[in-house]
Formats: C-alpha cells, sequence, structure tokens
C-alpha cells in the first residue's frame, strides 16, 4: 500500500493507498501484540484479550479513507505523492510507539528467567524490535513531528527486519516448534 501511494497520481487513489497503509500498521500492531503474548505465555491469547488486541485496530479503520487519516494530498514533481496526515496518524504513532516499548520490556523481563535457547530467540526478536523500533521512531514519530513527512512511507519497511530477525529465530533456534503447531490445528 506504500508504495502504490507513493506512485499513485490522484487525490482519491492516495487516500485510498494510504488508508489501506494505515490500516495494514494498525493490524500489524494488533497481531505483534498476540505474537508478544503468545511468546511470552506459550500459548495463544483468549477470545477476550484477542478481542482486545485486535478490537482498536477495527475501530480505527473505520476512519482510516477520512480526514481524521488524511487532511490533504499533494504531488510534487519529480517525488513521491504526499499526504498531509491527519490527527489519527499522530495517535497512532504515539500508541505504536508506547506498543512497541511494552513488547520489548515484556521480552527483556522474560530474559532473565529463560533458558539458554529461549535466550537466544529473545536476543533475535529483540533485534527485530529494535530495527523496527528505530524505523519506527525515526520515520513515524519524530521526522513527522518536525515537519519532515517525504519519508513517512519508510518506517513501515523497517518491520521486515524484525520478519526476517524472527523467521530465523523460529527456524535456526526454534522458536516455534512446527510440528506440534501443525499437530494443534489438525486437532
Amino acid at each position: 500500500s506504500n508504495a502504490a501511494a507513493d506512485i499513485t497520481t490522484a487525490n482519491n487513489t492516495l487516500v485510498f493507498w494510504s488508508g489501506l497503509a494505515f490500516i495494514g500498521g494498525t493490524f500489524y500492531l494488533s497481531f505483534y501484540l498476540c505474537f508478544i503474548h503468545t511468546f511470552i505465555k506459550e500459548k495463544p491469547p483468549s477470545k477476550t484479550l484477542l478481542l482486545i488486541y485486535i478490537l482498536p485496530s477495527i475501530l480505527s479503520s473505520l476512519f482510516a479513507f477520512s480526514s481524521l487519516a488524511v487532511v490533504q494530498t499533494f504531488f510534487p514533481p519529480n517525488m513521491p505523492a504526499q499526504i498531509i496526515p491527519g490527527v489519527l496518524y499522530k495517535i497512532y504513532s504515539f500508541i505504536s510507539l508506547g506498543i512497541l516499548i511494552y513488547g520489548a520490556i515484556w521480552i527483556a523481563l522474560k530474559y532473565k528467567k529463560s533458558t539458554i535457547k529461549k535466550q537466544k530467540q529473545i536476543i533475535y526478536i529483540e533485534l527485530g524490535f529494535l530495527f523496527l523500533s528505530l524505523g519506527a521512531i525515526t520515520f513515524n514519530f519524530l521526522l513527522p513531528f518536525l515537519g519532515e513527512l517525504r519519508f513517512f512511507s519508510l518506517g513501515p519497511q523497517f518491520s521486515l527486519f524484525f520478519i526476517v530477525l524472527s523467521a530465523y529465530a523460529i527456524l535456526k533456534h526454534k522458536l516455534l516448534d512446527i510440528k506440534l503447531v501443525i499437530q494443534r490445528g489438525l486437532i
């Protein structure tokens, strides 16, 4: 969605792709909370807790295509399309920062009580969180509040570090026992 928003040349399509990027970002945070919960508790969240994690994403998605999310669009020459984010993006920036810090602290506290195998898993996950957080803080929080909006779409790209390092922890250090997941799924 970010890439499509960058190359679009019409107001409506820019609002559409920006809205989809916003929705994706909010659900990314919800699923991040579910992942952290599952990793720490070693079981998925209850239905009630899952609803608590996902409900804010659903509610904010209802306004993703409104002026609360995108105040204005503009198309500077020889640059990606730009939006002036609305209040929803500002609220989302603070919430995402808080959720990232919350997850990192929760995992760091688990580190001390863990086995060596689990500690190796935690190191890779924390490194992924670090890169994700640095990208999000720089491009989605700090620069927009300083008035620089041109690099806003770079922040979500840092989630790739988290994905790659988590995949490495899963494959190399057996973060998730895939056989167990398949067996539970079949049952």
